[in-house]
């Protein structure tokens, strides 16, 4: 994304790889079309956060930025698999405070836990468009929508993105998922949208 801090990106980016191989078990068959969707995301968080980087406190490396993204986004939809529930977030952010806690990541606990658990918010409401969680929930939403909204990320860069890291049939998986959850759940369809 930036050239100043590529090794950062880059290590941020295997240590999502590391999280994902290390719940290949139970992700299965899913696990590339996950694991690119979370790459996929992983840049764009990063690339809506050049401006982040020169308004936070100087406390805020970019190492520790890339860090963050890429535990959220190894993390955010995790619960799919591990709860088997297409209502997620709560399991996946509780899988994230265990990955944190067992990690020396204590502090992070509530940034993480708020950025699994706010980035299906349908609004930004109360976000700060600066802040890491705002960020993390655009970055979604642009893959998501394959490109279609994209918050200021130029076309260019999306296509770049999905070039190198396809799609995998991660939305036609969501699509299986979902068919699967309706007609058991037909009062509460999507349970991963929240308002605000």
């Amino acid at each position: 994304v930036v050239d100043a801090f590529k090794s950062e990106v880059e290590g941020g980016s295997r240590l999502l790889d590391s999280i994902l191989e290390s719940h290949k078990a139970v992700i299965g068959d899913a696990l590339k079309p996950y694991r690119n969707h979370c790459q996929r995301m992983y840049h764009y968080a990063l690339y809506l956060s050049d401006k982040l980087l020169s308004v936070t406190s100087s406390s805020t490396t970019a190492e520790e930025l890339c860090t963050k993204y890429a535990i959220a986004a190894a993390f955010h939809d995790i619960g799919l698999w591990t709860a088997y529930t297409v209502d997620y977030l709560d399991p996946s952010e509780a899988e994230a405070k265990k990955y944190c806690l067992a990690n020396g990541k204590e502090s992070w606990v509530e940034e993480i836990g708020l950025m699994i658990s706010r980035h299906h918010q349908l609004l930004q409401g109360s976000l700060a468009t600066d802040s890491t969680v705002e960020i993390f929930r655009r970055a979604d939403l642009v893959d998501f929508s394959w490109g279609w909204i994209r918050w200021g990320v130029p076309r260019s860069y999306v296509l770049k993105i999905q070039k190198e890291i396809p799609n995998a049939g991660f939305h036609a998986y969501l699509v299986f998922r979902l068919a699967e959850w309706l007609p058991r759940n037909p009062l509460n369809p999507a349970p991963m949208f929240r308002l605000h």
